[in-house]
């Protein structure tokens, strides 16, 4: 499917971008397949790479109501961006 976006993209970096972009969290590739991957083999140097805990995607649960995602989202937001006000009523409306 991303060929007909892409089609001029090799069959590995459209199986990578398939792979980073799985709608479920538990089928996506991690940050470490990633660059194990064959289209990323070039670059990968296990040598000289960061090391990080991994993210926490709380909101991709499977139970979370759509109030509940947005106000995750807007609390990652706000782990980022210290300035943002607290999330208006509007948000939450939908």
């Amino acid at each position: 499917r991303w060929s007909m976006f892409y089609p001029d993209a090799p069959p590995a970096a459209l199986d990578l971008l398939n792979r980073m972009l799985a709608f479920d969290a538990r089928q996506r590739i991690t940050a470490a397949e990633a660059l194990r991957h064959e289209y990323l083999v070039a670059l990968h140097n296990v040598n000289d790479e960061p090391d990080a805990e991994p993210f926490d995607f709380q909101f991709e649960r499977d139970d979370v109501s759509e109030h509940e995602l947005r106000r995750l989202i807007w609390d990652q937001l706000r782990n980022f961006h210290k300035d943002m006000p607290a999330m208006p009523d509007s948000y939450m409306a939908g």
